[in-house]
């Protein structure tokens, strides 16, 4: 839940249902009418027929930042200068560049969107601490996203939240978040969150490109076809990626048509599709390859997991796959159009709190370690069984740890008190291995 929280001239409240004992959260968006830079404070109330009120401080300084028309745009955009309200559709022309600093904001005023042209260059490249945010600022109007057409393959968008869009009849809806053509960004730690598109690709649509996806999120998108990624005669790279409550009529998280992609460490889980292809939909001879991944509780009318047509070819190979009720929807010509290979698992794979959004995986779970052997575990912590995690963190510094051996002692420390000269005491110290292996 999203409340957007405005200086007071306009008013907006939400409203949830707590059980005894529920944890529930809202999130708290500030979007300020302010027109001169100024300190803010106010409140939020907090009101149940069942309990006393209360209420929150709200506090914040609001900057003007830098107003930004339709038209041309190039240079670089400073966090110093943000936030950028942009109030038009702007285009980064051919050969120029637009650099983004870490902790920029671009607030689209409207219903307007950024195109990258031909051999025109994007670089958005924020950090953890200071991610780079694309958003609408309009309460009844969202923004139409970017477009990177014919740039070439040197666009990038690192640690980069690109959320709000509404993408309706422009270029037959496609595309709400990021729309590709003949194009092959690198994009890596980015968001795509909340964008809907009327056409395909909820969050991203590629046509014609190669686009490379690193530790990336698709969350909660919309699209006719393919609610997380559309992929149309492309090539695509994803390795640690989680798609997660994306919806569509045909291939919630993917929908690939005449199609290549590897997809390496991936999480797809709770993707709704109303016909086809919970996780996965492909057509039209489209080949895709899964390792190292979960795909785990979507759902669809026909294929919860996956649904394909007799030409394509899709793989798993060491993965945890849900297998359970309809699982898979289409033509199958044995061992060509699907393929299951070695490593191959239907058990839930236990994420930490999948209610809330947490898919990190418990200490018990069957993906850690499950791996394909013979890949490289990357940036996973000690202690581990030198094997890659499945998921969207495995080899990553956020994969949960091997726990093969747990000892523990007891007492500590072993305190006898007063003790004679000739007397004898004596107490139990008892150990424990709280791990699978022996001590």
């Amino acid at each position: 839940r999203i409340l957007n929280y405005d200086d007071g001239s306009g008013v907006a409240n939400t409203e949830l249902v707590l059980s005894a004992g529920q944890v529930d959260s809202v999130c708290v968006r500030f979007m300020p009418n302010i027109t001169n830079e100024q300190e803010f404070r106010s409140r939020i109330f907090v009101e149940s027929q069942q309990c006393p009120p209360e209420s929150i401080e709200v506090r914040a300084f609001v900057r003007n930042g830098t107003s930004i028309p339709g038209g041309a745009v190039s240079g670089m955009w400073t966090k110093e200068n943000s936030p950028y309200n942009i109030h038009g559709d702007i285009v980064v022309p051919a050969g120029g560049t637009l650099g983004i600093a870490p902790g920029c904001s671009l607030r689209f005023i409207g219903p307007f969107s950024l195109e990258v042209g031909k051999d025109a260059q994007l670089i958005a490249i924020g950090s953890e601490e200071e991610a780079i945010n694309f958003f609408s600022a309009a309460r009844t109007t969202n923004w139409r996203g970017i477009k990177i057409v014919e740039s070439g393959e040197d666009d990038t968008l690192r640690y980069c939240i690109i959320s709000d869009v509404e993408v309706v009849g422009d270029n037959y809806g496609d595309g709400g978040a990021l729309a590709l053509h003949h194009s092959s960004p690198y994009i890596s730690n980015s968001e795509f969150s909340g964008n809907v598109a009327d056409g395909n690709g909820g969050a991203v649509y590629a046509y014609n490109a190669k686009p490379i996806f690193e530790r990336c999120v698709f969350i909660r998108n919309q699209a006719k076809l393919g609610g997380g990624l559309y992929l149309s005669h492309s090539k695509a790279i994803l390795k640690n990626v989680l798609f997660h409550e994306n919806q569509a009529n045909e291939g919630a998280g993917i929908y690939a048509s005449y199609s290549t992609a590897i997809v390496e460490n991936a999480t797809m889980t709770e993707n709704i599709a109303t016909g086809a292809g919970g996780a996965v939909r492909l057509k039209a001879g489209s080949h895709l390859e899964f390792y190292n991944s979960i795909i785990w509780a979507n759902e669809a009318s026909i294929g919860s997991s996956a649904s394909v047509s007799l030409e394509d070819v899709l793989e798993f190979k060491y993965s945890i796959l849900d297998t359970t009720g309809r699982w898979f929807g289409g033509l199958v010509k044995e061992g060509v159009t699907l393929q299951l290979g070695p490593g191959i698992k239907s058990v839930d794979p236990l994420f930490v709190d999948a209610a809330h959004d947490d898919f990190h995986l418990q200490a018990n779970s069957p993906a850690i370690d499950a791996g394909n052997p013979m890949d490289d575990f990357g940036d996973e912590l000690f202690p581990h069984g030198f094997c890659v995690n499945l998921g969207a963190y495995g080899g990553t510094n956020e994969a949960a740890q091997t726990i093969r051996a747990s000892l523990t002692v007891a007492p500590s420390p072993i305190d006898f008190g007063f003790v004679g000269s000739q007397e004898h005491k004596q107490l139990v110290v008892v150990l424990k291995n709280g791990g699978p292996d022996k001590v």
